[in-house]
């Protein structure tokens, strides 16, 4: 069989600007390529948590710990505790993330957030008012871990909750929660049962209702909280924000119960 050679034109064959083109365009597309996939990467170090991120639950995760490290950057002294409940949070109602949670932790440490940022982030990609409002609870959690949340960090959160659109209602019902979480473990720590006035006047806070409020009160402050909180209520939420609620409505459900059984 006869073999005929096939004859490329070498380079200097071909025009000045073709070659140009086929030298630097090659060029231009890797440099391109590799701009695209760091932008994300260089507003992070600038501390800007990036718009035109997509919505999914590492993407949410990330945006709870970059508020968590500026959380941690408010009180050093008990950052250890701290750091271990935002590990156990995250591997409670994110245990599918695909994330190193040390080094991502680090990272935001070092590379502080700008609040109004992921902010905006959560308030495009969180219309609902009643699941924005699991990151103040979150942020709640870190604070409270000494059993009080100090007024520095109860102003953060007010920082927050402002960025985020959510009614101040809401979060003196988050706090509400955590004081009463915080009496029901000294009472289980100190094996003495909690007085009964101070059990009503708790699970009243969390209810949002006043001492002397009848049945009919009661039960009208728990169907309010359940059209913000039941899981039921979040079809568009994630797993981790349907987990999240479940567990936060477990407690006023308990309130609803407990003030039923001892309303005058």
């Amino acid at each position: 069989m006869l073999m005929i050679p096939l004859v490329l034109p070498v380079p200097s064959d071909y025009p000045t600007w073709i070659v140009a083109l086929l030298i630097f365009c090659p060029i231009g597309i890797g440099l391109g390529v590799y701009f695209y996939y760091t932008r994300h990467r260089r507003l992070w170090r600038k501390g800007i948590y990036p718009p035109k991120l997509k919505f999914s639950e590492d993407n949410l995760l990330e945006a709870y710990l970059s508020l968590s490290a500026r959380m941690l950057g408010n009180d050093k002294g008990r950052r250890g505790i701290q750091v271990q409940f935002i590990d156990r949070y995250f591997n409670r109602y994110f245990p599918m993330a695909n994330y190193q949670f040390a080094d991502s932790l680090v990272f935001s440490l070092k590379n502080p957030i700008q609040i109004p940022s992921v902010c905006a982030w959560l308030n495009e990609r969180i219309p609902k008012e009643s699941e924005r409002a699991q990151v103040l609870f979150f942020l709640a959690g870190i604070a409270s871990l000494n059993g009080k949340i100090e007024m520095r960090e109860r102003l953060f959160i007010e920082r927050i909750r402002l960025e985020l659109s959510i009614s101040k209602d809401i979060l003196d019902h988050i706090f509400s929660v955590y004081e009463s979480l915080n009496a029901q473990f000294e009472e289980r720590k100190s094996k003495r049962a909690m007085p009964r006035a101070s059990k009503v006047e708790l699970y009243q806070k969390i209810l949002g209702v006043s001492k002397g409020d009848d049945e009919k009160a009661i039960k009208k402050a728990y169907r309010k909280l359940a059209k913000l909180y039941h899981p039921d209520v979040m079809t568009d939420a994630t797993e981790a924000q349907k987990k999240m609620a479940e567990d936060k409505f477990l407690e006023i459900q308990a309130a609803y119960e407990f003030l039923l059984e001892n309303v005058k």
